[in-house]
């Protein structure tokens, strides 16, 4: 029987092994999970004898003797034109990856099975519960996924701060989790300087939470192939999209500042230690 897959929460690529019989030389079956929402990176190929490697990054999968030399033309012009990955999940044809919420089972002499262990809808949790609860039960998993944060990266934490919805709630999170934290604050500003439109939210944050050290990041001259590296740990591709290679470089000013890492949204942070 198949072993059931229990609900779970956070980033992850997990690789499970069970026997698939009794006995020490029992054959072994493999199942290949990818958490909810697609922040574990999990990819497979396939080789024409019916092997199957899987990886957390493309550029592994391409090192393997039947690994794919050149992109798919057609999933290549997708991107290139959308900034969005085709279906596959992957330029590469023959590498594929499997679907946030994806499973994908392996058994000697069976075909490879995929399916979904995870769908969005409604929490039952939270389906009784009234606005007020509602907000309430919201914080505490902000505050859950920011302890997270705080534990994973390390004590001297940074944050990425637009004065924007987001980044607002993970820095009140901040600060309810570690009060008196100092924790440095990095902005994206453009040649031209802060936006109006951004300006006084920007001030509202700071003043509203003074352990805030504010680092201003000039996205002037930015290169984005000098970005390139976690687009290419990604899907081995130049790093052509303007919000990503911005967000590269807040993350190198993080680091240069001595942070251990940055949290960058609820629950998501980046480690650099």
């Amino acid at each position: 029987a198949e072993t059931p897959v229990a609900p779970a929460e956070g980033g992850f690529a997990l690789l499970v092994a069970e026997a698939a019989g009794a006995g020490e030389r029992a054959p072994v079956r493999l199942t290949l999970l990818r958490d909810a929402h697609g922040d574990g990176r999990l990819f497979v190929a396939r080789s024409p004898e019916g092997i199957v490697a899987a990886a957390s990054h493309p550029l592994l999968l391409r090192a393997l003797p039947f690994g794919p030399g050149e992109p798919d033309a057609d999933r290549l012009a997708l991107f290139l034109e959308t900034l969005e990955l085709p279906a596959a999940g992957t330029v590469w044809a023959g590498i594929e990856a499997v679907p946030p919420g994806g499973l994908l089972r392996l058994a000697p002499g069976a075909a490879p099975a995929a399916r979904r262990w995870w769908r969005p809808g409604p929490d039952p949790a939270l389906a009784d519960l009234g606005d007020d609860d509602l907000v309430d039960a919201l914080e505490a998993r902000l505050r859950a996924a920011t302890a997270g944060a705080l534990r994973a990266a390390g004590p001297r934490l940074g944050a990425m701060v637009s004065g924007g919805l987001d980044s607002t709630m993970v820095v009140a999170a901040l600060s309810a989790e570690a009060p008196g934290l100092e924790v440095p604050a990095f902005v994206s500003v453009s040649p031209s300087g802060v936006s109006p439109e951004e300006r006084e939210p920007q001030a509202a944050v700071f003043r509203r939470f003074p352990g805030l050290i504010r680092h201003e990041v000039s996205s002037a001259g930015l290169d984005p192939e000098g970005g390139a590296l976690p687009a290419w740990e990604a899907q081995a591709l130049p790093c052509i999209d303007a919000v990503l290679f911005k967000n590269v470089a807040l993350l190198a000013a993080a680091e240069a500042a001595g942070c251990d890492g940055v949290i960058t949204g609820a629950g998501s942070t980046s480690c650099f230690r």
